[in-house]
């Protein structure tokens, strides 16, 4: 065995252990909560916007990959008040990820007229279009001793709302070609989506949409896609993307383009 072959399988060895955070931003769409009036003159009667900044980490190998999130920072922003930010949050030892999630709780200096708040954050999974709860009650004196977890308090306000992928999308690979004598555009983005390869295509006549192809299985984790390429498959045109975490190498299965363009623009039919 060569010098290069033993470096490939000793970082093939090491590669299931290593881990990077990506950060994921989110806002929120469709809030609905409900607020209780502590104090005369606060006025938290209405939300602006809720922004949610995470690390997720996916940790593990093989079928027991998982993913982990860590919320760096949520903001609250109020018309009639000053914005809440809190930091710090962590996952509450009670939380099962179960019918309602994860939940994540911290307790924050408050810019109001209170010592201190909780805020809590609870979800299922954290990905578009999914749902997140939050809760904001004032913490009672002492009650929590440095235990977010036992901490109580007067609800000031908790609701529901939906999550909006904010996260920049860095293009990693553009494909230019034709498809039934029209331009056709591929832009490879890195960002995977609720486990989703998305590619926007700009397609002369028809417009701009996502396409989108689901990650493939892979031993390691941390995978992103690098490329994509059409060729020609079985008689039709299929779109392949290549992921890789800097050490090994997966593909797509093949995906039929027209197949992917009939999903992807309403107004386009193959038949």
């Amino acid at each position: 065995m060569n010098l290069k072959r033993i470096l490939i399988v000793i970082c093939l060895f090491l590669t299931p252990a290593l881990s990077f955070a990506e950060i994921i931003t989110f806002k929120a769409k469709d809030i609905n909560f409900e607020s209780n009036n502590l104090y005369p003159s606060l006025d938290v009667s209405k939300i602006s916007d809720i922004f949610i900044r995470l690390d997720s980490t996916e940790v593990g190998e093989g079928f027991g990959l998982s993913v982990n999130n860590n919320i760096h920072k949520v903001d609250f922003v109020f018309p009639n008040a000053n914005k809440l930010t809190a930091r710090g949050f962590q996952k509450l030892a009670s939380s099962t990820n179960g019918y309602e999630g994860d939940a994540y709780r911290t307790i924050t200096p408050s810019p109001w007229v209170f010592k201190k708040l909780a805020v809590q954050i609870t979800s299922q999974v954290f990905v578009e279009g999914e749902d997140f709860s939050f809760k904001i009650f004032v913490v009672n004196g002492d009650s929590y001793l440095d235990n977010t977890n036992q901490v109580t308090g007067d609800l000031l306000l908790e609701g529901s709302a939906k999550l909006v992928n904010t996260s920049p999308r860095r293009v990693v690979d553009v494909l230019h070609t034709r498809y039934l004598d029209k331009r056709l555009r591929l832009r490879l983005y890195e960002n995977i989506v609720a486990r989703k390869i998305q590619i926007q295509a700009t397609w002369h006549g028809y417009g701009v949409s996502i396409l989108e192809i689901d990650r493939p299985f892979a031993p390691v984790p941390n995978m992103k896609p690098i490329g994509v390429r059409i060729q020609d498959y079985n008689g039709q045109r299929v779109v392949i993307v290549r992921l890789s975490n800097g050490v090994d190498e997966v593909e797509t299965y093949p995906e039929i383009l027209s197949t992917l363009l009939d999903t992807g623009f309403s107004s386009f039919s193959p038949n």
